[in-house]
């Protein structure tokens, strides 16, 4: 098998170019729609339509990079976002993975598409926002949940959890039609190129790819199961690692609010009451001296 290779050196460039640009795109679109709904306090985030598209175009490492680049650029309007970059990225994943099999363009997949994503971003964000903060990070959700809570009489984190997962549902419902919209609108003949990418090899035969699997029948991995692995394990560390130093960040920040908080209290008590009276005040109480002019 002889490699298809171009004279030209430039061409692996002028060939990422389409899929860096989808990338920029998908980033652009995420980050927007979040400030939109941050903005007027939707109960939605819609910050996936991007990365659904780049990863169903693209594959999971670029689907990844719109994730993770989403969330962090998201901080600078929502300080709680990059918790959740994990999510987002092995939506990418997913993404990809999935639309190697099935069309987006059916309605049965798309459904079937949209209640995984959505069951599996409810679930596991309602576990990170109870976990970390005891609450619905979107205040209109945690009314919700609390009316349903009220209403069913089921405990505040079960009827929170089936809330954000029924949010979920509208939410990956509306991003992942915007992405297919945006899918069908690329035309085949660029798509196709988008998704090759730097490759610079003719592709395989059937024959030739029936071989292979007869050669690596023994293989218990293949080389592109081992590397989105390692990709994977990197990433999840680096979010980890990232979420680790914001939430000791959020904490101190906390910690001095209140601290800030508590000294001005003390200096507001300190400002109307005269401690040389206080053993007075507590000896005689409501007899003291004064007592009524500091109420």
């Amino acid at each position: 098998m002889k490699p298809y290779l171009s004279g030209d050196d430039s061409k692996g460039k002028h060939e990422m170019f389409p899929r860096a640009v989808v990338v920029l795109i998908g980033i652009a679109v995420n980050v927007l729609l979040s400030y939109i709904t941050d903005r007027f306090e939707l109960p939605m985030f819609l910050d996936t339509a991007g990365t659904i598209a780049a990863a169903a175009l693209c594959g999971y490492l670029p689907g990844i990079i719109t994730a993770v680049v989403t969330n962090a650029l998201c901080m600078l309007f929502n300080q709680h976002a990059l918790y959740f970059a994990f999510i987002n990225a092995l939506i990418a994943v997913f993404t990809a993975l999935f639309v190697r099999r099935y069309s987006l363009q059916k309605l049965k997949n798309l459904t079937f598409f949209v209640m995984i994503t959505a069951l599996f971003c409810g679930s596991v964000s309602a576990l990170v926002q109870w976990g970390l903060f005891k609450e619905a990070q979107n205040a209109q959700i945690g009314e919700a949940a609390a009316t349903f809570a009220a209403s069913t009489g089921l405990a505040r984190f079960p009827s929170f959890l089936i809330v954000n997962i029924l949010i979920n549902i509208l939410d990956k419902g509306l991003t992942t039609a915007a992405a297919t919209l945006a899918l069908i609108l690329v035309p085949q003949e660029l798509a196709a190129r988008i998704n090759k990418g730097s490759l610079r090899q003719r592709p395989l035969s059937r024959k030739e790819l029936k071989n292979m699997r007869e050669w690596s029948r023994n293989v218990r991995h293949s080389i592109r199961f081992r590397t989105a692995r390692t990709l994977m394990g990197a990433l999840l560390a680096l979010v980890f690692i990232i979420g680790y130093i914001g939430a000791r960040l959020f904490f101190d920040s906390m910690k001095n609010e209140k601290t800030e908080a508590a000294r001005e209290a003390a200096k507001f008590a300190a400002s109307v009451i005269d401690p040389e009276m206080v053993p007075v005040y507590i000896e005689e109480g409501r007899d003291a001296p004064g007592y009524a002019e500091t109420e």
